[in-house]
């Protein structure tokens, strides 16, 4: 059922209960006929679907009645039982995943529970709340015994007051991290929470309905009031935000919901996390501090024993930094174990950590190459340490092309990353290269490389690549810079870079379909950062282009991106190519945005 439908099927219902409570003002005599003809619309409506002929039974059950009387006004709030009968025998499915009451009553009893019945069973302990719409939104749990037909967006109100609160508010909810948005990964719920001093989003939402496979929603049978709207994903079940922990989307204000209201969008974004200390651990070369939410600065010291030549070393906005240590000068044996304590601070956090530190069994420098060994026209070569760099002794290293003729370079620590090595040289398109590293060469704090390495590399050829430039429109005032990324059709970013000014050009990308996406960076973090649900932050929100990005060998592509655009990328018939050299990732300094 398209969302059109799910509004129109809905607003049917509405108009029902509307009819249902106002019979409380109809005279004496009209009564009966009025109900009469509302008992008959409500088991019209309750059928949803028909038979479509053949032997198999397609028709779901239908509803024939309840235990509360056809009004559905007034109800005495120390009743603790619903009842629905149906014309065969139903079964419930995934009870707890589909049914959600609004506002929330924590029930007791359930039935059907193993075996099939002719009824529906819901039964609770608390007294309901007075002057309060009840709705009991079963999703599609209620299924013929026969062959689960399920009966679709079935709903039970009643309202303990003299009347029934028709309300509604309707929308999509998608996930803004993601270009493709037909389907939510996730099992996602919409609440109301009652905007008021007391609000806690750690409880239930007051309102509360889930969001179907299609990213559409409706909040049924509202009262008016001031509200918060706050969808987020709801894996565990709990029908409560866990704080994060879990994707959510909000409006930044409070809903004075004096009449219904639809076609709300609400994009989904991660959240941003707390700084919070995670562990601690002993790594080559020393240790190992794991953090969560990014922080910006990082500060540790060793409190007992003192190590007076270890060295920390943190990037901004990495969630690891490292201590590292000199064993020898440190007298710290590699056959004892030793007790470390240390005090740190990672932005406003501060607190102490202990470790049983005995030097890791391989405690020696290596260096690798993680990079592909085919390099793009005019890049560096990369090499990578397993711990922090201090020196090179470049006079020691050999270069030569095609294995025979010996060639300049120049070697340099990386200045964002000392675990990064880049080695950059006159480097020709097609030619190979090999690169000798001695042992003792390259040295850390704790000590040099023990084995010499060797490294093969080549050139490939600038016809094998196309170049990309987006020419941006309508940017947000302000000088907050705008990061822009290509990703394959599976959505893995690949490269990465800032825009300068209104312009961002990629100048070397493998011949592939991109999608193209952009975030304004305001914090200047290089990070997407989330959504703050208790301090009403909102995310720095995705924005794609509204077409495929085709980058052809030896092409360059111009592209017009208007950001005021409302037209939403179609993924549908796009090819699922990826760069012809999967392993070939962005130039090392498109990867991080910092460096």
């Amino acid at each position: 059922m398209n969302n059109a439908k799910k509004s129109t099927f809905n607003a049917v219902i509405r108009a029902l209960a509307n009819i249902i409570s106002s019979l409380q003002h109809q005279p004496a005599a009209v009564k009966p006929l009025v109900t009469l003809v509302s008992v008959w619309m409500l088991l019209a409506c309750a059928r949803v679907g028909s038979p479509v002929g053949g032997p198999k039974d397609t028709t779901p059950p239908k509803f024939l009645g309840a235990n509360i009387d056809t009004t559905r006004v007034n109800v005495p709030v120390n009743i603790k039982e619903l009842r629905l009968d149906f014309d065969e025998y139903v079964v419930l499915k995934e009870a707890a995943n589909n049914l959600i009451i609004s506002p929330p009553i924590k029930i007791k009893k359930i039935f059907p529970a193993n075996l099939a019945t002719k009824y529906v069973l819901l039964k609770w302990d608390e007294d309901l709340q007075p002057n309060t719409t009840y709705n009991f939104n079963f999703g599609s749990a209620i299924q013929d015994n026969n062959e689960n037909n399920a009966l679709p967006y079935f709903n039970f109100a009643f309202s303990t007051g003299a009347t029934i609160d028709n309300l509604f508010i309707s929308g999509d909810v998608f996930d803004g991290s993601r270009a493709s948005r037909d389907t939510n990964a996730k099992p996602t719920v919409v609440g109301l929470y009652p905007a008021n001093d007391s609000l806690n989003f750690a409880q239930k939402p007051y309102y509360i309905t889930r969001v179907d496979e299609d990213g559409y929603f409706e909040l049924n049978y509202l009262a008016p009031g001031k509200y918060r709207l706050v969808a987020f994903e709801d894996a565990n079940g709990n029908s409560i935000y866990d704080t994060g922990k879990e994707k959510v989307a909000f409006l930044p204000e409070a809903i004075d919901l004096t009449r219904s209201r639809s076609d709300i969008q609400l994009s989904l974004s991660d959240a941003k996390k707390r700084v919070a200390y995670k562990e601690a651990k002993v790594v080559a070369g020393g240790i190992l501090f794991s953090f969560e939410g990014h922080p910006e600065k990082v500060e540790i010291s060793a409190a007992e024993p003192p190590l007076n030549t270890a060295k920390v070393s943190h990037r901004p906005f990495s969630d690891t930094a490292y201590v590292w240590i000199n064993n020898e000068a440190e007298n710290l044996s590699s056959t004892e174990t030793t007790r470390l304590n240390f005090d740190y601070r990672a932005d406003t956090l501060r607190g102490k950590a202990s470790v049983f530190y005995r030097p890791a069994q391989d405690n020696a420098l290596t260096i690798s190459n993680q990079e592909s060994n085919v390099l793009p026209p005019n890049q560096p070569f990369v090499i990578t340490a397993n711990m922090d760099v201090q020196s090179l002794q470049t006079d020691k290293w050999t270069m030569t092309e095609d294995s025979t003729v010996a060639v300049p370079f120049n070697a340099k620590i990386a200045e964002l990353n000392p675990m990064k090595i880049l080695v950059e040289g006159d480097y020709k398109q097609g030619k190979s290269y090999r690169l000798t590293v001695p042992k003792n060469s390259v040295k850390s704090l704790s000590g040099a490389n023990t084995v010499s390495k060797r490294f093969d590399f080549s050139i490939d050829r600038i016809e094998n690549y196309g170049s990309v430039e987006l020419l941006l429109t309508n940017l947000p005032a302000g000088n907050a810079p705008v990061i822009v990324q290509l990703l394959s059709t599976a959505e893995k970013v690949l490269y990465t870079r800032r825009a300068d000014g209104n312009r961002v050009k990629f100048p070397l990308v493998k011949p592939a379909t991109y999608i193209a996406r952009l975030w304004i960076d305001k914090n200047q973090n290089g990070l997407a950062d989330g959504a703050d649900l208790a301090l009403g932050t909102l995310a720095e929100p995705y924005i794609y282009f509204y077409k495929p990005v085709v980058a052809r060998p030896l092409w360059e592509l111009k592209e017009d991106w208007d950001l005021a655009s409302k037209q939403r990328l179609d993924l549908s018939g796009i090819p699922s190519a990826t760069p012809s050299s999967p392993e070939q990732p962005a130039p090392t300094k498109d990867k991080n945005i910092l460096e």
